[in-house]
């Protein structure tokens, strides 16, 4: 059998884009665009008949978008249009309808009870949904309608009778609704960001609803979403959220798509390119450059060895006074040992460290610094006298004594260089007392004083050789930090040492004093105190 005429969509009205207008607005409700229109080539909902050829009427309606379909109170307006709804007749000459004129204007809520009355009166109800459940106001989406498109054959008398099952197009969202309109990315600040995500995008879009809207990010299988709260929606037109991290590092930038996305009716916004960067703290590659070197130096240290890695220990610093100027350390000039009468003979530190006697002295050396010669007073102190012989007999051989060069020429820069003999004091800190080791316990001690020096005859101290003698407890006072350098303060003992306060107290040494010979004489009779064969000579 031949079939029956039915009615077929062969151009789909464009969902989203469209504005519904007011009728208080005062201006045209535009067209409904097709589904592939263009700025260049304008299209709209169009419309065919299939097994037919000949006249045909044709309405067309707004009806609900969920079924049972109900006639929506919205009106279509344009062309041909009459209480909310269109008719035209077409001859056969077109096979293809096209309606071009046909805009949506929205009525108020307080106007749907009107509209809907009218739609009973006028018998549109393509679906002939009953009665009672058209004044359900509260069941009507307002934001959303579809086209019905109804054709009507004539029949033998010529009226248009024979209708064929309406058929329904696409759901038209308001684009002035956030619920419904179609999502759009206007503009973003920046449109790449690292591959580690977290980059904050200000993107600028038309109305969304805060709680009905998410930024996706899509490339492939792969699917991320940006991270923001309802706070970040700024009046439905700007959104602030975070990057996504990528799903695997990358070396080089790579591009992805990113979309806004409506979860209640899964609608996508065109997509806009998205680059990822590689990370900026190796956007170099530095990180496989720092292994490559990191094996390239231990090869290296393992071919070189272990000398590689050591460095040069510092010289160490010479010590500097508070003033800033080097301390000038002096050789030493006394004997190791330390003889005095009554009190025994102290111990050299030959006797008492054997094995330091057998280390060979090296003499002092001085540095280049600043340096002084000896005052004249000390010159003709160290120089020889042949007064000083009675004096030296008090002590053992070389008991208190230093072999002193002569010293330079006047104005010299540097002091002679002495060879080095240990200095045994039995106390650094207290030079002016001694421990006499004579005796059984080596507890006793003596103090010598100046008047001991004065009870020496001027012919005894004359007579001495070139060998210095001084009381210790009342001439000086010694620190020493080694057994080559010492360094001398005389400032307590200045009026003593002065050259001057000597000769007067020589002189004033009584002529009764007993040669030198009786000296030898008394202490002949001691033991332990001096070897007359040492100084027989005297």
């Amino acid at each position: 059998g031949i079939s029956e005429p039915y009615i077929e969509i062969f151009e789909q009205p464009r969902q989203r884009g469209m504005r519904f207008r007011y009728k208080c607005e005062g201006r045209s409700a535009g067209s409904i665009p097709g589904e592939h229109s263009t700025d260049n080539n304008k299209t709209f909902p169009s419309i065919q008949i299939l097994n037919y050829f000949g006249k045909v009427k044709i309405r067309t309606t707004l009806v609900t978008k969920n079924e049972p379909y109900k006639p929506h109170p919205h009106d279509l307006v344009g062309k041909d249009c009459r209480d909310g709804y269109y008719e035209a007749e077409f001859g056969p000459e077109r096979r293809v309808l096209s309606f071009q004129n046909l805009g949506i204007q929205c009525v108020k809520k307080k106007d749907l009870k009107e509209s809907i009355s009218l739609r009973i009166s006028k018998k549109i109800n393509p679906f002939n949904v009953p009665e009672e459940q058209l004044h359900n106001i509260d069941e009507y989406d307002l934001n959303v309608v579809r086209l019905c498109f109804q054709a009507f054959l004539p029949d033998e008398h010529g009226n248009y009778t024979l209708a064929l099952p309406p058929l329904i197009s696409n759901p038209i969202y308001d684009n002035g609704a956030p619920n419904t309109a179609e999502l759009r990315i206007c503009r973003v600040n920046k449109n790449c960001g690292s591959v580690k995500g977290g980059d904050e995008i200000f993107l600028l879009c038309d109305k969304v609803q805060k709680d009905d809207i998410e930024v996706r990010f899509v490339l492939g299988n792969w699917e991320a979403k940006g991270s923001f709260s309802q706070a970040d929606v700024h009046r439905q037109v700007a959104i602030v959220f975070r990057t996504p991290p990528f799903l695997r590092d990358i070396t080089e930038p790579i591009t992805v798509k990113m979309q806004l996305r409506r979860p209640s009716d899964q609608e996508v916004s065109e997509p806009v390119d998205f680059r990822y960067l590689p990370d900026e703290e190796d956007s170099y590659g530095n990180k496989a450059k720092r292994q490559r070197s990191t094996l390239a130096w231990q090869k290296l240290i393992q071919d070189c060895g272990s000398a590689v890695t050591e460095r040069p220990k510092a010289a160490p610093i010479p010590t500097v006074n508070p003033e800033g100027k080097l301390i000038k350390k002096e050789p030493n000039m006394f004997s190791p040992t330390l003889m005095l009468p009554g009190l025994g003979t102290l111990a050299s530190s030959s006797q008492m460290y054997p094995a330091c006697s057998q280390m060979p002295t090296q003499p002092a050396q001085l540095g280049p610094g600043k340096q002084d010669t000896l005052h004249s007073c000390w010159q003709q102190l160290y120089s020889p006298s042949p007064s000083a012989s009675s004096l030296l007999s008090m002590h053992s051989h070389n008991s208190f004594t230093a072999e002193v060069p002569q010293p330079g020429a006047q104005g010299s820069s540097s002091l002679p260089a002495y060879h080095d003999n240990p200095l045994n004091w039995p106390d650094e800190k207290d030079s002016s007392f001694y421990r006499n080791f004579g005796n059984t316990h080596g507890m006793g001690a003596a103090l010598v004083s100046a008047a001991d020096m004065q009870s020496v005859s001027s012919s005894s101290i004359v007579q001495g050789t070139h060998q210095a003698s001084a009381t210790a407890a009342s001439i000086m006072n010694m620190e020493t930090n080694d057994m080559n350098c010492t360094s001398l303060n005389f400032e307590k003992y200045t009026q003593m040492l002065n050259v001057s306060n000597h000769r007067q107290q020589l002189h004033q040494v009584p002529a009764t004093c007993p040669p030198g010979s009786a000296w030898q004489h008394s202490l002949s009779s001691q033991p332990n105190v001096a070897d007359r064969a040492v100084y027989s000579s005297f």
